[in-house]
């Protein structure tokens, strides 16, 4: 049993490698509109007035209150929403996947979106509660979701660009249905693998987060 879960795993971390060698222009043209998302949604906040900047303070210090009350998350109903939200999400990338160039632009600005807020959203932590604090509290709250969140958008980004690369190389309707085929089936293995990034986020990033907040 632990060898052919050894052989799973290992034939798994080469299908990893060997999508991403086979594609490492694609995933290079994503990570950098994220990146840039990240850089800008950064000094968007470093560019705000004080006033702006007192009221994102204020937000998260009243979230951080809340925690350390008795408010109590619905792991069960936070979970409901999460899938439900990845579902929709993986759903809607994959149909405007399928509008071709269009679709691209969409899901590039859709990324760009992303790194964006998250670039934004750490920057708030660490304005509210300084470097070493705010990192601490990015980790709890953002990373472990986002491990698996942001490499399976990047993905499916990287998996629409040679979907519509084959589009224009392939006239031939046969290698379009298997291409159209293969991104479906990618779609949806990144839709399962969102799925554990629920848990993740319902479990383990929800109870670091309790325990982070008695800190502060």
């Amino acid at each position: 049993m632990q060898k052919q879960e050894k052989t799973f795993f290992r034939r798994t971390i080469f299908l990893i490698k060997n999508h991403i060698e086979n594609n490492i222009k694609e995933y290079f043209i994503i990570s950098i509109i994220f990146l840039i998302g990240i850089v800008l949604g950064t000094f968007f906040i470093n560019s705000m007035e004080e006033v702006q900047k007192n009221q994102i303070i204020n937000y998260i210090n009243e979230f951080v209150s809340s925690l350390k009350g008795d408010y109590k998350i619905d792991n069960n109903l936070l979970i409901s929403k999460i899938l439900i939200s990845n579902f929709i999400l993986v759903f809607l990338l994959w149909l405007i996947s399928l509008v071709t160039i269009f679709g691209i632009l969409i899901i590039c600005l859709f990324v760009f979106f992303r790194g964006f807020l998250f670039g934004f959203t750490i920057s708030s932590i660490i304005l509210t509660f300084e470097i070493g604090k705010g990192i601490l509290f990015s980790i709890c709250s953002l990373l472990f979701q986002n491990i698996f969140y942001i490499p399976c958008i990047i993905a499916i980004g990287v998996s629409s660009i040679k979907f519509y690369k084959a589009i224009v190389n392939n006239k031939k309707k046969g290698n379009i249905k298997i291409e159209f085929i293969k991104h479906s089936i990618f779609c949806l293995i990144i839709g399962g693998i969102l799925v554990l990034s629920s848990f993740v986020e319902a479990f383990a990033s929800v109870n670091l987060l309790n325990i982070f907040v008695k800190y502060i």
